[in-house]
């Protein structure tokens, strides 16, 4: 009589013979348990059907149970209020003779709310993974992949069938180096540890990839580690980006050193004759010459002492980029 949901218990003649308050409040009764006791329910669910989303769904239903007497649980009926029912139909049998028949009734709207929250939540969550643009991989602690989303196997080139329930390592080969990075990351798995890191890797048909993976350990309800879950993006792009620059730097370092060498020579190159010409020049300002030469030897001697400046620059210049 107390308990938190409805009861109906009917005889063989469909006479009421227990029920409780729950179940008059649940069905919308104005009338106390005791009242009901011999009642006839054969035409109970044409009273009531109104209260019920599908009103002649639940008459027919009613009656094929009564009719058919087999046992059925958790049955989820609607109401037109938004409340969720479920309900138990328990056929009752003495001596293999049909005594009667037990209604049980309880309210799971609040139960079937939650659940439909967290079915869209998951939905929701279950399509952002799957449609993510970086590939998301689960495996236990024995490295045997549990779950792979479709980028996943995009980028590794490999079907569901192909990877789930193998072994990480039998499937995607890598390099000494490699190894060894991924076994540094067991280490810090089984701690507790989340990292970042990149590794190249072989996927199907022997193409070389390399990927950054984001990982972190995967723990149950009761906090104990039982895999990884990695999230990976293909970075082989700027890998080879990254390559061609550092060859470019490289280049362009070869040029400079080639440019200042090439300056350092041609400034020492350039010395020699230029102070055999300003020798020259010395000399023949010592000699007999008239106003215009002697302008003109000025003139020279000048442009001689210009050109020096800029050479000796030149030499300053490759001395300092040489350290």
């Amino acid at each position: 009589m107390n308990l938190q949901t409805a009861i109906l218990l009917e005889d063989q003649n469909r006479k009421v013979i227990l029920t409780n308050k729950n179940f008059c409040k649940m069905i919308g009764i104005p009338s106390q348990p005791e009242e009901l006791i011999g009642m006839d329910c054969s035409n109970s669910a044409e009273m009531t059907k109104h209260l019920f989303k599908e009103p002649e769904a639940f008459v027919r239903k009613i009656t094929e149970l009564v009719n058919q007497k087999k046992q059925v649980s958790s049955e989820i009926i609607e109401l037109v209020d938004g409340k969720i029912y479920e309900r138990d139909y328990i056929p009752l049998f003495s001596n293999n003779e049909h005594k009667g028949h037990l209604w049980h009734y309880t309210d799971v709207t609040e139960k079937m709310k939650q659940q439909e929250i967290l079915r869209k939540s998951e939905e929701k969550y279950r399509g952002i993974i799957t449609n993510i643009n970086l590939g998301l991989i689960e495996v236990d602690r024995k490295e045997i992949i549990q779950y792979a989303n479709k980028s996943f196997y995009e980028m590794s080139g490999y079907s569901e069938e192909e990877l789930i329930g193998k072994k990480t390592l039998d499937v995607f080969h890598l390099q000494a180096e490699g190894k060894k990075i991924i076994d540094e990351i067991r280490i810090k798995r089984n701690q507790g540890i989340s990292n970042v890191y990149e590794i190249n890797v072989t996927v199907k048909n022997g193409i070389n990839r390399w990927w950054a993976i984001s990982g972190a350990p995967l723990y149950d309800s009761k906090g104990n580690i039982i895999g990884s879950i990695g999230i990976h993006l293909d970075i082989t792009n700027q890998k080879l980006l990254e390559k061609e620059l550092r060859e470019a730097k490289n280049e362009a370092e070869r040029t400079s050193e080639a440019k200042e060498s090439f300056l350092a020579n041609m400034s020492h190159e350039i010395r020699t004759p230029l102070s055999g010409i300003y020798g020259m020049m010395q000399l023949l300002s010592n000699t007999r010459m008239n106003r215009e030469q002697e302008s003109y030897v000025h003139s020279i001697n000048k442009a001689i002492l210009n050109l020096q400046t800029i050479v000796n620059d030149i030499l300053d210049v490759s001395k300092i980029n040489a350290g």
